[in-house]
């Protein structure tokens, strides 16, 4: 019938290869950095500073790329004919497995100890709170004013909150607070529709405000060294965690009524002030691979797998950091080079290996939809 839309007629948004090759740098420097940290410090490879050094830009970059998805995402449900409604219910849904993940590695890694268990898990927390905070605008009319308006917000809340040095778990304190990195999340859905609305002028608008932005932190901080400076750029927070050993060690003690000894634990958040900064470094990198678009393309679908699945492979490599502190008992498992060296090539292969296989599943998954 006329009326009838075959599934093969349906466009599918083609991919740009460079946000992949992004999604692909940060999961591995982040794979670099948690490697790292359970590394005792007198054995780290010379691949460890640097990927540490690096941390912050790699959450920025990640959370970035969280807004792209979302514009991305409801531009793929529009071609599909996906309504509104089931779109903001699928990510809110991944919101919420996003949070529980992160809930389950922190009772892995530290135990129950409330209410940090809730509040304080991670850059999953984060990325699931940027979800519940951007996701609903989206689809709305005018949603390039309400990211824009969100974001900004959001930042100015982040500014006035370390200006008077207010600190609340989980909004700016803590393990992973929402804020200021989640803003970065508001900075990518922001520029992606701009770029969309208003073509080349949106993107010129974006890269001018991102370089004036980051220009006048420069100016502020006096000298770029002393924008990365750690007092200038990030503020530390200390916790206080019951129980010194993992989380099962800590929960059987805890069942076993056995004394949980105060481990005091300091955690460096970037500053909000920070924030302009590193959305230039983040455009700067776009605009650096975006030449490459057309080297990357024949590549991309095996050597940049990673980056596609990016967040499947995100929460896998967490599983594989948190095993050899279960196996262990302590949070620097490795007290030798070869020993993180080749764990971090496993961890590696084995997310490779992932992506490969989700790859295989997502193409026959659309060739069986085709034939149909």
């Amino acid at each position: 019938m006329p009326s009838q839309i075959s599934r093969c007629s349906v466009h599918r948004p083609r991919r740009d290869p460079v946000f992949d090759a992004l999604r692909l740098l940060a999961v591995v420097l982040m794979v670099c950095s948690h490697t790292a940290r359970l590394t005792a410090p007198a054995a780290r490879s010379w691949w460890a500073e640097p990927s540490l050094m690096l941390e912050p830009l790699c959450q920025a970059l990640f959370l970035c790329l969280v807004g792209v998805s979302l514009a991305l995402s409801w531009e793929s449900a529009q071609a599909r004919g996906v309504a509104r409604w089931p779109w903001l219910r699928a990510q809110l849904r991944r919101a919420a497995e996003l949070f529980a993940i992160s809930v389950v590695f922190f009772l892995l890694e530290r135990g129950p100890c409330w209410p940090h268990f809730l509040l304080s898990t991670g850059i999953l927390f984060i990325i699931a709170g940027a979800i519940v905070l951007f996701a609903p605008i989206v689809p709305s009319r005018g949603a390039l004013a309400w990211s824009a308006v969100l974001t900004a917000g959001l930042w100015s809340v982040a500014m006035a909150m370390d200006h008077r040095e207010l600190w609340v778990l989980g909004l700016n304190a803590g393990n992973g607070p929402l804020l200021p990195t989640a803003i970065h999340a508001g900075f990518g859905l922001t520029a992606l529709l701009a770029w969309r609305r208003f073509g080349l002028r949106g993107a010129i608008a974006v890269v001018v405000a991102a370089v004036v932005a980051a220009v006048s932190v420069l100016v502020s901080a006096g000298s770029l060294q002393a924008a990365l400076d750690s007092d200038w750029a990030r503020t530390s927070h200390r916790l206080i965690f019951q129980g010194g050993g993992h989380g099962l060690q800590n929960a059987w003690d805890m069942i076993q009524g056995e004394p949980l000894r105060k481990l005091r634990v300091s955690f460096f958040n970037p500053k909000p002030r920070m924030i302009p900064l590193v959305a230039a470094v983040v455009v700067g990198l776009y605009l650096l691979l975006v030449p490459a678009r057309k080297l990357l393309d024949p590549i991309s679908t095996w050597a940049l797998a990673m980056g596609r699945f990016a967040l499947g492979v995100y929460v896998l490599h967490l599983g594989l950091v948190a095993l050899p502190v279960v196996l262990v008992g302590r949070m620097q498992a490795f007290d030798a080079p070869w020993q993180s060296n080749g764990y971090l090539l496993l961890t590696l292969a084995l997310c490779q290996l992932y992506a490969v296989l989700r790859t295989h599943q997502q193409r026959r998954r659309r060739e069986a939809a085709d034939v149909g």
